[in-house]
């Protein structure tokens, strides 16, 4: 299913257009970039830190890299076409190649599919592709296939996106068996990764922060969770608080 990524949030690839700046303003070389992103997990046996950091070549990411108690496990390379972003390789903590994933654009710079080949558990190569589909009625379809390196023909998953000005606010996914549906709900204040170049050609919302997601299979009741920040005086987000007893404050240092 689709999972919601703690960090940048929530990660359902899109379009261009999920904001209105999509990177005009991203040359200047004082612009606000997030560097780092850490919290921690704690239970009664121990305490477990997670780090984040970003590099960045003027105003287009360059790497990312993983942090476990402060052992790298994972780097991520970020490969740029003009000003979009076309590729990204994972490497493990022993530099070795996992992931490598493909993003493919039309002429109007929106993302139409992503191409993801994984190294699974077990050594083996394996396929994942979307592909997005622009409806007329505004919505985005998006068509998830798996399969080898080299095919991949089974559908596994379609997702439909909704928008409102521009702003992604709900999303239901019908996969198999099961159908989940998501609503979300965002301040008015900038996101860390606002002035990265690309990141809004398939990044829904990176303009804004999550307040609410609402999660709902239509058996269960639904899974509400509810964020609130702390802003710095150019008004982005210092620290989030955690959305439950077992988590920890989230921190963006710039």
């Amino acid at each position: 299913m689709k999972k919601l990524f703690y960090l940048i949030s929530i990660s359902m690839l899109l379009l261009q257009g999920c904001s209105s700046d999509s990177g005009s303003n991203n040359n200047t070389s004082n612009a606000i970039l997030c560097k780092t992103i850490k919290f921690n997990e704690s239970d009664a046996s121990n305490i477990r830190n997670y780090r984040t950091e970003f590099t960045y070549v003027g105003n287009k990411f360059n790497e990312r890299k993983d942090y476990y108690n402060d052992v790298l496990t994972s780097k991520r390379v970020y490969v740029y076409t003009g000003n979009l972003i076309t590729e990204e390789k994972k490497y493990d903590e022993n530099n070795i190649l996992v992931q490598n994933k493909t993003y493919t654009y039309n002429g109007s710079g929106q993302l139409i599919s992503i191409l993801n080949i994984d190294n699974n558990n077990n050594n083996v190569w394996v396929g994942y592709k979307s592909n997005f589909v622009y409806n007329q009625n505004g919505t985005i379809t998006e068509l998830s296939y798996s399969g080898d390196v080299n095919t991949q023909n089974t559908l596994d998953e379609t997702t439909t996106y909704t928008l409102q000005n521009n702003i992604l606010v709900s999303q239901i996914t019908i996969g198999g068996t099961y159908t989940t549906s998501y609503s979300f709900t965002y301040d008015t204040k900038n996101s860390p990764f606002k002035n990265v170049i690309g990141f809004n050609n398939f990044i829904a919302n990176q303009e804004h922060n999550l307040l609410q997601t609402i999660q709902s299979d239509g058996v269960n009741s639904p899974i509400i969770e509810d964020f609130q920040y702390i802003y710095n005086s150019d008004g982005y987000p210092t620290s989030r608080l955690p959305p439950c007893s077992s988590c920890s404050i989230t921190e963006y240092i710039y």
